[in-house]
């Protein structure tokens, strides 16, 4: 029996009508499934009692269909979609952003508006321009050569990284590894802040990754003390 609490008996009338003839085509409904299909809603209902889930199963079921709508077109599951939610949230926990606003950064960073380009590909873009430069009378033939050695280098050794994915750490590396006197490192740094200045400009990168460096980074470098 369905209790309907309403101060409008008109309004309460209607309620337990459209109640009834729900109740009275649910029951047509189930009485015409065969054995499994009754065996399978069973099923359903005690495995939400076992996960604490006190909605109804008809409930559940639209709920179900509505998620696997919005997922659909991504080529996911619904659990595959929920257990990625999950693990971003996890991953997210210590921002104090709201996930969609750690995505957008993200995305942001990593699909700059200036398009994608590899390190490697903007030292060449630079060599070039300077060349440019040079054939005019704007830039003397040993800042060119200067140039173009040094950011020959930088491109044979940590070119092959996209420019949204190279870190402070990477930098960092590369600069304390070079086996050379403070000077030449002082050089190369300053042509890499260059390459990576140029990129902010052309909007290839969101963010310089040598503006990270602190003053202990540079000291391990060997470019101070």
């Amino acid at each position: 029996m369905i209790f309907i609490q309403s101060r409008d008996f008109e309004g309460a009338k209607e309620i337990a009508r459209s109640k009834g003839s729900e109740f009275r085509e649910s029951r047509s409904t189930a009485l015409a499934l065969p054995d499994d299909k009754k065996l399978q809603a069973a099923a359903a209902v005690r495995t939400l009692a076992a996960h604490g889930i006190t909605l109804g199963l008809d409930d559940i079921v639209r709920q179900y269909c509505a998620a696997a709508a919005h997922v659909k077109s991504y080529g996911l599951s619904v659990p595959d979609a929920a257990k990625a939610f999950a693990d971003l949230m996890v991953l997210n926990s210590g921002s104090g952003k709201p996930l969609r606003a750690a995505v957008v950064l993200a995305v942001e960073r990593l699909a700059p508006t200036g398009g994608n380009r590899t390190l490697a590909e903007l030292a060449d873009e630079m060599i070039e321009m300077k060349r440019g430069w040079l054939a005019r009378g704007d830039l003397r033939n040993a800042s060119f050569h200067d140039f173009a050695s040094r950011a020959g280098k930088i491109r044979d050794e940590i070119g092959s990284f996209p420019l949204p994915t190279l870190t402070k750490t990477i930098v960092f590396d590369w600069l304390q590894g070079l086996d050379l006197s403070r000077r030449s490192k002082k050089n190369y740094r300053m042509i890499l802040g260059e390459l990576l200045s140029y990129a902010a400009q052309k909007r290839f990168i969101t963010a310089n990754p040598l503006d990270e460096l602190t003053r202990q980074h540079i000291k391990e470098i060997g470019l101070r003390g």
